[in-house]
């Protein structure tokens, strides 16, 4: 499995790394096309050291005087954890409070924006296929795990009920 990577191309050739999620060995032949490659948009690229500001986030002054972040409660009567554990993640959480947002305000606006290239070809209708027993055992934890929210509306029509589950995913 590999993913998508930016990497230099020296002399016709790139290297990235693979990764092999079964348990079996997989043996790759030599001169194996893994990968394709395509050029980036200059304009994309964004240095990770940036010596300005850069400033995605328009908002005026009479607007941040006229809008507080007030602060949120957040629940953790439900938790497994101890009363001071619940002390030390509500402080933190309180600090990173620009972190969460309450309301369409505060998400604000970005400049910024993400190309997907399609290329002009028809999509490919892949087959299924089962997954190892070890990723099979993951995917079953998490679905479980998620399968938290469920609502079951009960309507009789004709003497038979009808059951909508509608799950949060």
């Amino acid at each position: 499995m590999a993913a998508k990577c930016l990497v230099k191309v020296k002399q016709g050739r790139a290297m990235f790394k693979l990764c092999n999620p079964t348990e079996s060995e997989i043996f790759i032949r030599y001169n194996t096309i893994l990968a394709t490659i395509s050029d980036i948009d200059i304009s994309c690229i964004i240095p990770l050291e940036q010596h300005e500001a850069s400033v995605n986030n328009v908002e005026t002054g009479r607007d941040r005087a006229n809008f507080e972040k007030s602060p949120i409660d957040f629940d953790l009567s439900d938790s497994e954890l101890n009363s001071e554990q619940k002390r030390q993640l509500q402080e933190f959480l309180k600090t990173q409070r620009d972190v969460f947002a309450t309301n369409l305000k505060e998400l604000g606006k970005s400049d910024r924006f993400h190309k997907i290239e399609t290329f002009e070809s028809t999509p490919i209708k892949m087959p299924f296929y089962r997954q190892n027993p070890v990723m099979q055992k993951e995917i079953d934890r998490q679905v479980n795990e998620r399968f938290v929210f469920v609502v079951i509306i009960e309507k009789l029509i004709f003497r038979h009920a009808l059951f909508f589950i509608l799950y949060h995913g």
